[in-house]
Parts: C-alpha cells; structure tokens; sequence
C-alpha cells in the first residue's frame, strides 16, 4: 500500500459491494518497490448484517452512448453492472436526471445477474433506428431514455436511496462525439474496472477498442462494448487481477478481482 501515514499508523479500508448476510475473511499482503512481497497477515472474519439487500455500490452505470449513434442521436444506451455475486432484482430501481428529474424508465418485472450487465437502449437492436447488431441482448427497450450531451448526470436510485452517478451535471465526463468530419467518431464512455466515485472524471474513460466497431455494431464510426465487459486499452486502471487499492482523505479502499 503506497500510504502517505507513517510507519505503525493506522489505516482505514472501506470494502463496498458485500452481499448480505454473508461470512467475509480478509487478509493483507504488502510490498515495497522492488517488489519484495510480505508474508500473508493474520486473517480476520466478519458477517454482513441481513440489512438491505442493496447497498451503495451494488450496481454501477457501467458505460454510456450519450451521443447516439451513426444511425441518429437517439439511438443511445446506457449499461448497468452489478458488482456483487448475487441476482438483484432492478424493480424498485429507477434513473433520475442531476437535477431530480424522475427518467420514467421502467425496470418493474426486471433483475441483474450475478456479475452481470443490463443493457438499456432507446431502440431494438438490429432494428433500422439502431446500429446495434442484433445480437447484442438488449434488456430492457425504453424510448424514456434520454442523455443530455451537454448537461450529462444521472442518478441511479434503489428503493429510492441513491447508489450511484454518473456524471455531475456538466458535460460528459469522457466519450467522443464527431458527426461531421468524413471519419466520424461515436465513442462511449465508459466506467474504470474499480468503479470509483461516478461523479468523478478519474472514474472514467473513452472507449478507443477498434475491434469493439465490428463486434457490436452494424455502422463504421462507433465504438463501445454494450452488455459486455469494458476492454478499451486506455483504462486508467489495470485490468490485471489482483488487489486493486485507491486512497481517499479517509479512507483506502481495495478491491479484489
């Protein structure tokens, strides 16, 4: 851990995406530069209270197209994904714009699987108002979605208690838009492996994966990976397994991959 306390100070780690009601065991090893590696810490257990069955965290906005596609601007989507390795059901969950503004979008009926991604789109795909190729599983087509490419934010709420943004407000935090020049551009934007804090720039990047054009669309000019893992080769963040540590003002925080 790169710390900025001294030696035999105390630290604090914040683990999020726990499943209720579950046994946790967690251990530490450290390295230095070289690096030489630690022996394996003394091992501590914990149970997760029953408590909600959704926390802060859970799920994430994984990626948006909020510039549409070459096929028109409303051909958008947005990508949730769930961090936990559990099915949550998405019935009382919904979207708000940054200012409040209640979506519409309905997810009644509608779950998450385990580690899994649930896309949302404005159109069917494989249909002549998307560039979605028709394979891509579309699960849940909801015209209500609506992005703003100037003022993006959104709020993702459960049971009416917010766990998670994307955006703050302002313009969009990463992605690319080029509907003019003769190579246009529509890339998305995409969440970082360790999701972090989605009001955040540093939580995110633009999707750059060339082969990302032929596996998931149907026009030339976009780029994305919708209902799929995020692999563009500009993540900030590794995707290499392993212990994943960021530091706060507060706190450090790990994620294990």
């Amino acid at each position: 851990i790169n710390a900025a306390k001294g030696n035999g100070e105390p630290e604090s780690v914040e683990v999020l995406g726990l499943n209720p009601n579950t046994l946790y065991y967690f251990a530490i090893k450290s390295a230095d530069a070289a690096p030489n590696w630690s022996d394996m810490s003394n091992v501590v257990s914990v149970t997760t209270p029953a408590g909600a069955t959704v926390n802060e965290g859970d799920i994430v906005i994984n990626e948006l197209m909020w510039m549409g596609t070459g096929a028109g601007s409303d051909d958008e989507y947005l990508e949730l994904r769930n961090m936990t390795g559990r099915t949550i059901s998405l019935s009382n969950f919904s979207l708000e714009k940054y200012d409040g503004t209640d979506m519409g979008i309905d997810f009644s009926g509608k779950s998450i699987a385990p580690n899994g991604y649930f896309l949302i789109t404005n159109f069917a795909t494989g249909s002549a108002s998307s560039h979605l190729k028709s394979g891509v599983v579309s699960n849940l087509v909801d015209s209500s979605l609506t992005l703003n490419n100037s003022n993006l934010g959104l709020k993702l709420l459960a049971n009416g208690s917010q766990i998670d943004t994307a955006g703050n407000g302002s313009t969009p935090l990463s992605g690319i838009y080029d509907g003019t020049s003769d190579i246009k551009k529509y890339y998305s934007m995409e969440r970082t492996t360790v999701p972090g804090d989605g009001a955040n720039a540093l939580s995110w990047y633009t999707c750059i994966d060339p082969a990302s054009t032929g596996d998931f669309f149907t026009g030339s000019f976009e780029r994305g990976t919708p209902g799929a893992e995020n692999r563009s080769e500009n993540e900030p963040v590794s995707h290499s397994p392993g212990i994943v540590m960021t530091k706060s003002d507060t706190a450090l925080t790990f994620s294990v991959e």
